[in-house]
C-alpha cells in the first residue's frame, strides 16, 4: 500500500510540473522549418525593448537555430521566435509568421525584442520603432 502511495504521489507531482507544448497553428510548407519557440518560463510579460543601432538578421538551413541576429559589434544573439513561425530558405532566409506570411528576411533589421527565460536568448521584433 505504501509504494501505491509513492507512486500516485511521484505521478502528481510529475503531471503538475509538466507544461503542454504549444501547437503550432498550422502545417509546414515546402521548404520550410520551425524556429525555436521562445521559452517565457512563468512570465509572459514583455514590453520590448527599441534597440539603436544595425541588428541584423541572419540564417543558414545548416544551423540548429536556423535564424539568429547580429549586433553592431558583430557578436551573434540567439532568437526564439512565437509558436508557430517558421524560416525557408528561398535561396536566402525568410521568416513566416503563424499565418506563413513573410515577416522578415536576411538583412533585415531587428528593431528591438525581450529576453527569454533562456540566458543568452532573444525573442526579436520587426515593429518597435527605435528609441
Amino acid at each position: 500500500m505504501r509504494y501505491l502511495a509513492v507512486l500516485v504521489i511521484c505521478l502528481t507531482l510529475a503531471a503538475c510540473g509538466a507544461k503542454p507544448t504549444p501547437t503550432p497553428p498550422r502545417a509546414l510548407g515546402v521548404g520550410e522549418q520551425w524556429l525555436p519557440a521562445a521559452n517565457w518560463g512563468d512570465n509572459m510579460l514583455c514590453a520590448g525593448t527599441g534597440y539603436v543601432g544595425e541588428f541584423r538578421l541572419h540564417g543558414a538551413a545548416g544551423d540548429s537555430r536556423l535564424a539568429w541576429m547580429i549586433r553592431p559589434d558583430g557578436t551573434r544573439t540567439e532568437l526564439a521566435w512565437p509558436v508557430g513561425f517558421s524560416a525557408r530558405f528561398n535561396p536566402a532566409l525568410q521568416v513566416l509568421d503563424g499565418q506563413g506570411r513573410v515577416v522578415a528576411s536576411e538583412g533585415s533589421i531587428v528593431q528591438g525584442g525581450c529576453g527569454t527565460a533562456d540566458p543568452g536568448v532573444t525573442s526579436p521584433d520587426f515593429t518597435t520603432p527605435a528609441p
